[in-house]
């Protein structure tokens, strides 16, 4: 209750500084999301992501296989049936 008390000050008065300092509006103009839409429709055209993301999984259980196998063994001896 007393470390609640604390806490809550702390707060209180890091919101009072940061409600001092000036308003920043920093909105993404319209131009650049549309130009990084299109970057990634083009590496979209090239490289289909879908496939991609086939790849990085079979890369992934490969490179990493023995972790996984640990945790599909501890996960199997946790099973109450086993």
């Amino acid at each position: 209750m007393i470390l609640e008390g604390l806490i809550s000050l702390i707060v209180g008065a890091l919101k009072g500084v940061l409600s001092l300092l000036p308003k920043i509006d920093a909105g993404i103009p319209a131009d650049i999301v549309t130009t990084f839409m299109q970057w990634i429709y083009g590496i979209g055209y090239i490289l289909p992501i879908g496939d991609f993301f086939i790849m990085l999984g079979i890369w992934f259980a490969v490179t990493n296989f023995h972790l996984i196998w640990k945790i599909i063994q501890r996960l199997w001896d946790a099973l109450p049936f086993t």
